[in-house]
């Protein structure tokens, strides 16, 4: 299971699966300047938000104060709690915005010196380097394609396969291996319920 609860994406994603995605890196600083976009405007709402919670939490303590009854100052301080409470998980989002902004950031300066077509005008980058990109996107899909039809896998779970970095040393020679364990189950005529009766990995040693 994949788990990412605070952010859009993981550093690891971002580098691999996010800019992993396109074939140049014209195309990739394109796509995380997208991305650095919309972080930097959920974290101004963000910002607006704690400004809102700042003015909820003097409201709640200015009626706490001002209660005339024991019964009434305590029903205050029990909002006062729940209020405080779902604020926690804002807080970690907001931290997770800034986190995450901070690594597009550096993969953006990382990528810019060897970018073909790198503009401070953004817009004409993006026009600039559509050819050599989807010419790119292209070759690699229609690559992906033949090779996903001699493996039995949809092209497109192959292609994100591809951009792990570990696909060539751990993912494709567990493919090869679970290919070959069902292949001997067949020609031996043996029950492939044991295969798939917990994940595949724990046949790894096997």
């Amino acid at each position: 299971m994949i788990i990412n609860n605070h952010r859009k994406h993981s550093d690891f994603a971002l580098r691999h699966f996010i800019a992993g995605s396109c074939y140049t890196p014209d195309a990739a600083y394109c796509l995380l300047y997208a991305q650095k976009e919309q972080i930097e405007m959920d974290l101004a709402a963000g910002d607006a938000a704690k400004l809102v919670h700042e003015a909820k939490i003097e409201d709640f303590e200015k009626r706490i104060n001002e209660a005339t009854t024991k019964l009434e100052k305590l029903e205050i301080e029990a909002e006062l709690l729940k209020y405080k409470a779902s604020q926690n998980t804002f807080l970690k989002n907001y931290e997770g915005a800034k986190r995450e902004l901070e690594t597009i950031n550096a993969l953006l300066e990382e990528l810019k010196p060897q970018c073909k077509y790198w503009n401070e005008d953004i817009l004409q980058m993006e026009q600039d380097m559509q050819r050599e990109e989807w010419a790119m996107e292209l070759k690699y899909r229609g690559e992906n394609m033949i090779l996903a039809n001699a493996l039995g896998i949809g092209y497109d779970h192959l292609q994100t396969m591809r951009q792990h970095p570990d696909f060539l040393t751990e993912i494709a020679p567990h493919l090869e291996k679970t290919t070959r364990l069902i292949h001997d189950a067949r020609v031996n005529a043996l029950p492939l319920e044991k295969l798939f009766a917990a994940p595949l990995l724990e046949h790894k040693e096997s």
